[in-house]
């Protein structure tokens, strides 16, 4: 809605959180992207609304994590991920720290999100595993069976925020900074 017969840019950045939302804004207004439209999305509508920005006239799509995947997936046009850098995990990382101290932490998301997670947490003196999601995974189950083994601190992207809603459970949501978006414009 609110989106019927509107023209789009060529280049459209799908975020599904506000945060990501203004890294897109301070990027296109600091390099002067003039052909980059920013368009927020939620899971329940992300596929109508890409759809609606594609017969608007994007010619290429920039998202992330399970967005990336899906809009990957489910169209026929250039799609861009915006990868999590060590930059955007040591910001997270530096987060849990101040909030959680040395409490085990569990990474969760796809093979960019937790590639050298394992590394960054030994480095900065955190305990971690890393979880892999793939495509086929459901993320809401996988978390649960991750409480039931004694996992109470999570870190990764919106769907793991949204898996612990209801659990006794704190989640950090891995960031992708200016850099990253940057480099996938």
């Amino acid at each position: 809605a609110g989106l019927q017969g509107v023209s789009m840019k060529e280049i459209v950045v799908v975020t599904p959180f506000s945060s990501m939302s203004e890294v897109t804004r301070r990027v296109i207004a600091e390099y002067g992207y003039a052909n980059v439209d920013l368009l927020e999305a939620e899971p329940g509508n992300i596929l109508e609304r890409t759809r609606q920005a594609i017969d608007g006239g994007a010619k290429a799509i920039i998202s992330r994590g399970s967005f990336y995947e899906l809009i990957k997936t489910e169209f026929d046009i250039p799609t861009i991920e915006v990868k999590v850098t060590a930059f955007d995990l040591i910001d997270t990382f530096k987060e849990v720290k101040r909030t959680v101290g040395d409490e085990l932490i569990c990474v969760v998301g796809y093979r960019n999100v937790i590639y050298g997670a394992q590394t960054i947490a030994e480095v900065m003196g955190l305990r971690a595993a890393c979880f892999e999601m793939t495509k086929q995974s459901d993320i809401v189950a996988d978390v649960e069976r991750l409480i039931e083994q004694g996992f109470r601190v999570f870190v990764g992207d919106n769907n793991v925020n949204t898996a612990i809603a209801k659990a006794p459970c704190t989640a950090f949501l891995v960031q992708s900074g200016s850099q990253a978006m940057h480099i996938a414009i």
